[in-house]
């Protein structure tokens, strides 16, 4: 059996040597999903492999731990564009805080990122994350301080959303996406224009 041609991949690390055997290569590869990484060396020199094999890879979704371990390794990806960050290893700490986050935003990977899915410690980080990344068209992230429950949909109020549709240009479009996430597409060329 073997799946020259794949494109999607979900996989958990570190994967065994038959691997390469059944998928020999990731050349039409376009979005892989790591659901599980353990904590092991050989588990972050597999995932290097696997970006570096992958030409075409567009997304990336990946523990939030393990992609800042591939960033700081100045891995570089020209077709990588899309990075979900998920929270497989720290099952208590779900949010970047400012630290981390800096060193995503300042990554290869961050500046040409332009769609990323992050939880963050606070709102002030949005800020950070949309001004050093300079290709991010749209951001999808969780606050850690954001005061909103479920049952505050019914209400016109969102104290987050307000909060962030007065710290950008009317270019920007933010809305409440799914339970405690909140989206922002983001148009720097058209508020660039505007303050001229």
């Amino acid at each position: 059996i073997c799946y020259p041609n794949i494109r999607h991949l979900t996989l958990r690390l570190p994967f065994d040597n038959h691997f390469w055997t059944i998928i020999p290569t990731l050349d039409h590869l376009i979005s892989l999903e790591i659901i599980e990484t353990q904590e092991h060396s050989r588990s972050e020199s597999q995932l290097k492999d696997l970006v570096n094999r992958a030409p075409r890879l567009d997304c990336l979704s990946i523990d939030a731990m393990s992609f800042l371990l591939l960033i700081q390794s100045n891995i570089i990806h020209t077709s990588l564009r899309r990075i979900r960050l998920k929270h497989y290893w720290a099952k208590t700490n779900r949010y970047l805080n400012a630290t981390q986050c800096s060193i995503l935003a300042n990554s290869l990977l961050g500046h040409q990122c332009e769609f990323l899915v992050i939880r963050v410690e606070n709102r002030t980080i949005i800020l950070d994350l949309i001004n050093k990344m300079y290709n991010l068209r749209i951001l999808s992230c969780e606050c850690q301080d954001d005061n909103w429950i479920n049952n505050s949909l019914l209400s016109s109020k969102d104290e987050l959303v307000e909060w962030l549709k007065n710290s950008f240009p009317e270019t920007y479009f933010v809305s409440r996406h799914r339970s405690r996430f909140v989206q922002l597409w983001i148009n720097k060329e058209i508020s660039a224009k505007i303050s001229c």
